[in-house]
């Protein structure tokens, strides 16, 4: 049962050191992990155990959840036995850790790197998946609305923190627009062609689609973004530069309705 637990995709492991910066994500702590290639399991840790005996080990979990990138975080060594304590350290305490960390980093990456957005913008416009032409483009939504229509729990928090960022991106959508490019509309038809394929997975024939949509739609908000990783051509731009920033024009495309559902 653990060996399979840790066994963890390349591209978990990818976003696991891409989106945390290669830093603990402990508060406070800012200390260096190894390099992927290098990496020591001890500093890839669950959240919620890959054993039995393990801390927050929650049974009805399938090995492939417990490897997921959902459920882990990457901790020093001394702050991986720091979160022993499983009554400080809940399951819901290391989530908000995690995410209040990724959104940390991405707001330092994109602070260094403003240009980053543009260059987020360019490539997922590039994909060149078929035309979805969805007309009302620019649509947006109260996002606490939308987040409880949908159900969103676990991505929430790092919706909200990474919000921020609309009405810069508002602003640059704003430029291609003048300039009469269409990489706005490229883009987010591409992130809702993407999304209508994954929730697809889900849903199958059901015509009562909503109650799965919720069930699943942290799951389903993950999968958009892995399938942008594979998708977008990264060049000579690293996962690491990248990565934050298409976190947020996802962010973004949540809340122009281009990912999940409009509220009724």
């Amino acid at each position: 049962m653990g060996k399979q637990a840790r066994n963890y995709s390349p591209l978990t492991i990818k976003k696991l050191y891409a989106l945390s910066g290669n830093e603990c994500s402990f508060p406070g702590c800012s200390k260096q992990m190894v390099s992927q290639s290098g990496a020591k399991n001890s500093n890839i840790c669950h959240i919620e155990a890959a054993n039995p005996d393990g801390q927050r080990y929650r049974e009805d979990m399938t090995d492939k959840e417990r490897a997921d990138y959902e459920n882990l975080i990457l901790l020093c060594v001394d702050h991986h036995t720091e979160t022993d304590d499983v009554h400080k350290y809940t399951v819901a305490t290391l989530k908000k850790m995690k995410d209040e960390h990724e959104a940390k980093i991405a707001s330092r990456n994109l602070g260094r790197s403003p240009s980053m957005l543009k260059v987020a913008i360019n490539k997922i416009s590039e994909i060149g998946l078929s035309g979805l032409k969805d007309t009302d483009a620019t649509k947006s939504f109260n996002i606490t609305t939308k987040l409880d229509y949908n159900g969103v729990t676990n991505k929430r928090r790092l919706i909200n923190d990474l919000k921020v960022y609309y009405h810069k991106l508002n602003t640059l959508y704003d430029e291609l627009d003048r300039a009469g490019s269409l990489r706005k509309e490229n883009l987010l038809d591409n992130i809702r062609h993407i999304y209508l394929d994954v929730s697809g997975g889900y849903i199958g024939q059901s015509d009562d689609y909503m109650p799965i949509i919720r069930q699943h739609s942290d799951s389903i908000i993950e999968d958009v973004f892995n399938e942008l990783l594979q998708l977008v051509d990264f060049g000579d731009v690293s996962l690491e530069e990248l990565s934050p920033a298409l976190r947020v024009v996802m962010v973004d495309a949540f809340m122009r309705c281009k990912i999940l559902e409009e509220p009724i």
